[in-house]
Parts: structure tokens; C-alpha cells; sequence
């Protein structure tokens, strides 16, 4: 990745700021595509509005968050239930 989501100021940032990584891989609703060098992001179930947006960033983010990373069967098998 060559970008980064600035979330700190809601007049110069965009959507993917409220954008939260997953406790659980059963909480992420929304999966990341990478194609070339863009992003985009597809919902994996109904998001009700208000609902929280969650998508899982990787093991190394997890980890630094303190969350046990989620094993990459476990997210596929998330991902093609839906």
C-alpha cells in the first residue's frame, strides 16, 4: 500500500475513517479488495444504517491492537459464507 486514511479531520478525510477493525472475525461486515494499487471494499452481509462498519486489516495491525490475529482459514470461511 502506498496510502493512508488521515481520520483526524472529518473536513479533509473520507468514509474509510469510520472504518473499525473486528474483535472477532464474526463482527467484520466488510472485506477489502486490493486490484492493482486500489482499494476497494465490498459488504459481506446487510449493513443497517447506524450499524458499525468493521473490516480485518491484517495480523500485524491486530496484533497491535492487542487482538489475537484471526487465522487466514477462519476470515475465507467468513468471507464465502456470505
Amino acid at each position: 500500500m502506498i496510502y493512508i486514511v488521515d481520520g483526524y479531520d472529518p473536513n479533509n478525510s473520507n468514509w474509510l475513517r469510520y472504518i473499525n477493525c473486528p474483535n472477532t472475525v464474526e463482527q467484520q461486515n466488510v472485506q477489502p479488495i486490493q486490484y492493482d494499487r486500489n482499494m476497494f471494499y465490498k459488504t459481506m452481509k446487510t449493513i443497517y444504517p447506524g450499524e458499525e462498519l468493521f473490516v480485518y486489516y491484517g495480523d500485524d495491525y491486530a496484533r497491535f491492537l492487542g487482538i489475537e490475529p484471526f487465522s487466514t482459514e477462519t476470515v475465507q470461511m467468513s468471507i464465502d459464507d456470505d
